[in-house]
C-alpha cells in the first residue's frame, strides 16, 4: 500500500517474538494462516507494522528463519529505528 496516497482502512502493529512469531510452532502454522489472511483480505488497503526490540541485524536473521511478510513499516531497536517499505 502506498503510505502517503490514501488512508489505511486498518493498521495492525505487532511485536514479533512470541506474538507474531510463535517460537514453539516449528511448522509456523499460525504465522502462515495470518499471512494468508492478510494477503487475501487486508494487504490492498491496510498497513502492517512490526514493532520489535530487535536490532536490524537480528530482525533480518529472524526473517531468514521464519516466513514473515514484508511489513509496510518496521520499528526496531525498541523504537529507535524506523524503516518504511
Amino acid at each position: 500500500m502506498d503510505l502517503l496516497s490514501v488512508s489505511a482502512h486498518l493498521m495492525i502493529v505487532s511485536d514479533l517474538d512470541h506474538t507474531t512469531v510463535d517460537h514453539h510452532d516449528p511448522e509456523n502454522l499460525s504465522l502462515l494462516r495470518f499471512n494468508a489472511l492478510w494477503e487475501s483480505k487486508y494487504r490492498h488497503d491496510s498497513l502492517l507494522v512490526f514493532s520489535s526490540g530487535r536490532s536490524p541485524t537480528l530482525y533480518k536473521q529472524l526473517r531468514k528463519e521464519k516466513p514473515l511478510l514484508t511489513p509496510d513499516i518496521t520499528i526496531m531497536s525498541v523504537g529507535t529505528e524506523i524503516a518504511y517499505d
